[in-house]
């Protein structure tokens, strides 16, 4: 795809009377790269690669220090006019190769050139780490002796019976997870518990230095150099490193794919074999340790080393999957082209992609990269503010330099000093302004939606919970879960033979005073009052448990829907007394319950509501209208059900040192939104949702702004 150069250029006079050549001490080998030759230059000076085509490496090849560029170019023109490249592909070459430091040049200031050169480079490496500082990198030793040592102790491994051993591992593995997964999962919760935390970091460390020995193994063993193992200094956490450069000398992409894929693998087989010791150790150190192994290699694989939008494993093992080698780079380079290609309109340059097919490589990876790059900073910036706060202001200011200042002034350096823009800069100025400030414009002044949302839980404005006034054994459901009942209707008929045998015991009491009071009727006057007593107290004993009798037939108190789906275990068991049955459910008016942050609480005095409505899960294509609410103006720590909460499977974080799961880890605001009832909301009762909150719409940035100062003050309790 790459477009032909120009056969002459304006500026070949710069070049054209140097004498320079590749220097002596690169090495060179021949790769293949999506079905096409390549020539890979590596300097072992400074550990570097550099790829160029078979046409431009049969010119750089013919240059000598007794020949100028110029006499070098006019031969291979001579000899082969249709392979031989232009004066712009020339000096493009020369240029890159010599910022690459890979020639050498004639003349007494040639060795003070050199190390010049390398001490810029060097130079500019240090201040790229420096400017990256959450992701230094801090060399400490050349492993190569320690690995000439070991690895011939691992060269069975790259055989059959490294495979052999490796799938026999991960069935085993796979069945164990598979037999003991809720344990697995239950044990889980308590990875980050503080008396956890020790075992947690002491495998992390574990992992992270065989990883990284992995990679050095492996790639040793195919005969790269590894001379750099030390810290990686990620986030201000300390991690091992390796640096596996050399395997891009390798000819085959299998081989580097089994390099950057050697961490992984490592891993992996400390998982499983992590997860074998923890089935078969009882509760201790070991059983801890094994453990959090499993959980630090399986998640670190999974989330981190396995993306190839980070420069971690994943991306090496996706760049010589899709054979594109330097895929960040050249994914920012081809961005940077279609902008001055097609944006700016430079017609005279050549397109960094091979092929269509690199191309749109190029284009998605550069684009989904650069997204994922500036969240990425922004994550591990909001994490490290909330634990350490100088840091984390520290990393915020250092990233507003690096994002509203450095990229402007270089922007500003390009539009006004770059030879490309020569003839095109007034339109590269009038479109980059077009392209900044029309958005700019469009966020500071057209008002956009501003709405926001917030979990809640659907019940009826009149639910009334059934409970047993009467202690009992459950005899009957004589009306089923989810039926309409009528005032009165039997729901649940209980026995109690206790009650009837106290019952039968009061009526004879009742009879005995009864027949003593005729008696003393009829013989003596004086004993009659008291015997009257006698009687009344007996009679009121009997009424009042004919009524608790009657209480073992439990009826509706209203009418509505019956709502009681695990009554029907309980039959045949015994109930005490104020055990809830069910819920007598009010279809006729229902309300929303919603949990509002303190952040979005503040919105809600701030700006006017202007709508309401409510989704519930299951019934997302449904929108409920809100006809009235009511913002309740204190602060509540209780959550209204537990299905909001974390425990729940809801989405409202729990404090730590609760155990009913409805203690809430931040203080809430609550609203009652009265909800238009229709055919389509009936019998949805105790149902978990979202309200979506309208208010009248505000430019996008001053939306932002607010995101941002709110985020500030929960974080720094301002």
């Amino acid at each position: 795809m790459a477009q032909a150069s120009k056969t002459y250029s304006e500026s070949w006079h710069l070049v054209a009377n140097l004498k320079v050549a590749l220097r002596p001490t690169l090495k060179v080998s021949k790769q293949v790269f999506r079905g096409e030759p390549w020539y890979l230059l590596h300097d072992p000076f400074d550990n570097q690669f550099f790829r160029i085509r078979p046409q431009a490496y049969e010119f750089v090849a013919r240059l000598s220090l007794q020949n100028s560029v110029e006499a070098t170019w006019k031969f291979a023109l001579r000899h082969n006019p249709r392979e031989a490249p232009g004066q712009e592909e020339v000096i493009s070459l020369l240029t890159a190769l010599g910022t690459a430091n890979l020639l050498h040049y004639d003349g007494p200031t040639a060795s003070s050139g050199f190390f010049q050169r390398h001490e810029r480079r060097r130079a500019t490496e240090l201040r790229s780490k420096v400017a990256s500082f959450i992701f230094l990198r801090i060399p400490l030793f050349d492993p190569d002796a320690i690995l000439t040592r070991i690895v011939p102790w691992f060269k069975p491994l790259f055989g059959p019976l490294g495979i052999i051993l490796g799938l026999g591992l991960g069935i085993s593995t796979l069945r164990i997870v598979f037999d003991h997964w809720r344990p697995l999962m239950d044990q889980s919760q308590g990875v980050l518990a503080p008396g956890n935390l020790v075992w947690l970091y002491l495998a992390l460390g574990i992992i992270k230095i065989v990883h990284e020995f992995g990679h050095a193994i492996v790639c040793k063993h195919y005969g790269g150099e590894v001379r750099t193992m030390g810290v990686l200094m990620m986030a201000f956490t300390p991690l091992p490193y390796v640096d596996a450069t050399a395997s891009w000398s390798l000819s085959s992409r299998w081989q580097r794919i089994f390099v950057s894929s050697a961490g992984m693998l490592t891993e992996l087989t400390l998982a499983g074999i992590g997860l074998h010791v923890w089935l078969n150790t009882p509760p201790g150190i070991l059983h801890a340790l094994a453990y959090n192994m499993v959980f630090v290699a399986s998640v670190s694989t999974i989330l981190f080393n396995l993306n190839p939008l980070m420069k971690m494993d994943g991306y090496y093992i996706f760049s010589d999957l899709i054979e594109i080698p330097n895929l960040s780079s050249r994914a920012q380079n081809y961005l940077y082209y279609l902008v001055e290609r097609y944006f700016f309109g430079i017609g005279s340059l050549v397109s960094p992609a091979t092929s269509h097919a690199e191309a749109w490589w190029l284009a998605l990876y550069g684009m989904m990269s650069s997204v994922y790059r500036l969240m990425v900073m922004v994550g591990v910036m909001l994490f490290v503010t909330n634990q350490y706060l100088a840091l984390g202001m520290l990393m915020g200011l250092g990233m507003m330099i690096n994002t509203f200042i450095r990229p402007p002034m270089r922007l500003i350096n390009y539009l006004t000093t770059n030879p490309k823009l020569e003839r095109r800069r007034k339109r590269a100025i009038i479109l980059t302004l077009l392209a900044l400030g029309v958005p700019l414009a469009m966020a500071v002044f057209i008002p956009f939606p501003n709405h926001f949302q917030a979990p809640g839980i659907m019940e009826a404005r009149h639910a009334t919970e059934v409970v047993n006034p009467v202690s009992g054994i459950l005899l009957n459901l004589e009306t089923p879960s989810g039926r309409w009942v009528e005032e009165g209707t039997i729901l649940v008929q209980l026995e109690n033979p206790q009650l009837m045998a106290e019952i039968l015991e009061a009526q004879g009491q009742l009879d005995q005073v009864q027949a003593l009071n005729l008696k003393a009727t009829h013989e003596s006057s004086a004993d009659l009052e008291p015997i009257q007593r006698r009687e009344d107290s007996a009679r009121q004993l009997l009424d009042n448990l004919e009524k608790r009798r009657q209480n073992l037939t439990i009826r509706a108190t209203h009418v509505g829907l019956w709502h009681a789906p695990e009554l029907a275990y309980s039959l045949g068991s015994w109930l005490n007394r104020g055990t809830g049955l069910g819920t007598m459910i009010d279809l006729s008016s229902f309300r929303f319950l919603a949990v509002v942050s303190q952040e979005e609480a503040s919105n809600l005095f701030e700006d006017q509501v202007i709508g309401m409505s409510v989704r519930l899960y299951g019934q997302e294509g449904l929108e409920i209208e809100v006809t009235d609410h009511t913002f309740i103006p204190y602060q509540h720590e209780s959550l209204p059900s537990l299905a909001l909460g974390w425990k729940g499977g809801g989405e409202v974080a729990i404090a730590t040192n609760d155990s009913t799961g409805l203690k809430t880890k931040e203080p809430f605001f609550l609203i009652d939104a009265r909800l238009r009832v229709t055919n389509g909301v009936r019998g949805y009762h105790q149902r978990t949702g979202h309200i979506r909150i309208t208010m009248e719409p505000m430019p996008l940035l001053w939306q932002i702004e607010r995101k941002v100062r709110q985020f500030f003050q929960r974080s720094l309790r301002l």
